[in-house]
């Protein structure tokens, strides 16, 4: 599955920003929003199929749902080591894959 252009582009200014616990979406006027939580190093993100969330994957074992419009980001926890590639369904439904060799399946209300 290939990334799309807007979540290519949205990975990069999320790195472009990124902190040691998080990173900052800039908008024209500034920072639009600064998304923090993650304890580890992030791998991967993804921007789902409506985009209204981004979803970020972590080595610190979780998945983080950031609603773009503001709020609080959705913990995901189930993997038991790094978290390393996301995709969204056709149907929202978020899927992650971990070091841990397993896959979940995330409905899109996890």
């Amino acid at each position: 599955m290939h990334k799309t252009l807007a979540t290519a582009l949205l990975a990069a200014v999320f790195l472009a920003g990124a902190t040691a616990h998080g990173a900052e979406l800039r908008g024209h006027g500034g920072p639009a929003q600064i998304l923090e939580g993650h304890t580890g190093p992030v791998a991967d993100l993804e921007l789902s199929p409506d985009g209204s969330m981004l979803a970020s994957a972590s080595w610190d074992t979780t998945v983080r749902l950031w609603p773009l419009a503001g709020g609080p980001a959705r913990v995901l926890e189930g993997h038991r080591a790094n978290v390393n590639a996301l995709a969204f369904l056709a149907d929202a439904t978020l899927v992650s894959a971990g070091y841990d060799a397993t896959v979940i399946f995330w409905p899109s209300q996890a």
